[in-house]
């Protein structure tokens, strides 16, 4: 509504009643924004809940990061990576940057996997 006043603008909707032009209108569209915000914000609050119990419940959504690995519902430390782990940080707290890390570990090979400074970045800062 205030980008329309703004603007010198209005909304008229051929298959509802409004029409920004006149009071009723600006009413009806307040309250259908409302609305709309509500059912937003419930939506996002259900999101929360749902996720917050399947985390109790030991279901951790999403993709396994590098280092872990799933028991049934768990997700736990992965042992065949923790020499990488533990490399990746030591190189790190001896001052190399995330994508000097990254081209030792691609040099190498490290992992069979193709390393990036933004991967170091998140594995080091989570």
């Amino acid at each position: 509504m205030t980008f329309l006043d703004e603007n010198d603008a209005y909304l008229d909707c051929a298959n509802d009643e409004i029409n920004t032009t006149n009071a009723n209108g600006k009413m009806i569209s307040r309250i259908l924004t409302s609305v709309s915000q509500n059912e937003i914000e419930r939506t996002s609050e259900r999101t929360k809940i749902g996720l917050a119990r399947a985390i109790k419940e030991g279901h951790i959504p999403g993709h396994t990061p590098f280092g872990y690995k799933r028991e049934g519902k768990l997700m736990i430390p992965d042992i065949t990576t923790k020499n990488i782990i533990e490399r990746m940080y030591q190189l790190y707290f001896e001052g190399n940057s995330y994508q000097t890390i990254a081209n030792i570990f691609n040099a190498e090979n490290v992992g069979n996997k193709r390393w990036r400074d933004n991967t170091i970045l998140e594995m080091i800062e989570k």
